[in-house]
């Protein structure tokens, strides 16, 4: 427990006090994988920094599963507002009116549906949180279509065009590369060989995704 001390150097401290009693650790220690906070990667007074000024021979890594997320993030950049908005939208909309739940699971019903699904609420904060919504958002697309042109209180039928539906879907696919990395690298029986050979495949597959064909050699 590190209490209210969360510094680089406090951290430092803690392992050399307690880990690092025991000198052959420290020798054997290879490499640190960390987010991005600053008392990890700090230049100067980073846990990482720390160790490598005791060990030489130590290298910092940013987490694997971490920097994916990142890529997620500004990748969302380049879609449009709108994409998130909608998710954000409609996930409120059910999630806090059980009457609404109600009605959109009897229009499905009536429609025949033989498996009646809820929307899935969105967190922004959760890794997954915004491809599983989006998933289910489609899987719904046509329920969820006919159940906003009926409603007069918002505007959310317009949501549901053509061009939406293409860019739901493209983002979806994107997405979905980038979470199965992102657990990939959550692993805890993945050796160095693996690490390597995931990391070249996801450059392959995200060049294939994105790269114009004379581009990709």
């Amino acid at each position: 427990p590190m209490g209210e001390k969360s510094t680089g150097e406090s951290l430092y401290n803690q392992i050399k006090e307690t880990i690092f009693q025991d000198l052959s650790l420290g020798k054997n220690l290879m490499a640190i994988a960390t987010d991005e906070a600053s008392n990890m990667i700090g230049p100067e007074k980073g846990l990482g920094k720390k160790l490598q000024e005791a060990f030489e021979h130590v290298r910092s890594y940013h987490d694997l599963s971490h920097i994916f997320n990142n890529i997620c993030k500004h990748a969302l950049k380049e879609f449009p507002n709108l994409m998130i908005d909608m998710v954000s939208n409609i996930s409120s909309n059910f999630k806090y009116s059980k009457q609404k739940r109600i009605k959109f699971k009897n229009l499905q019903e009536e429609k025949g549906s033989k498996k009646v699904l809820e929307v899935l609420g969105y967190t922004p904060v959760r890794w997954l949180s915004l491809q599983e919504s989006l998933e289910r958002i489609i899987g719904l697309w046509e329920y969820l279509k006919e159940y906003f042109s009926k409603e007069t209180e918002n505007n959310y039928k317009d949501y549901f065009s053509n061009e939406n539906e293409v860019y739901v879907r493209v983002l979806l696919t994107l997405l979905s590369h980038l979470i199965h990395y992102n657990k990939a690298f959550q692993a805890t029986d993945m050796d160095f060989l693996g690490v390597y050979y995931k990391i070249r495949e996801s450059f392959q597959v995200f060049a294939n995704e994105i790269l114009k064909s004379e581009q990709k050699s």
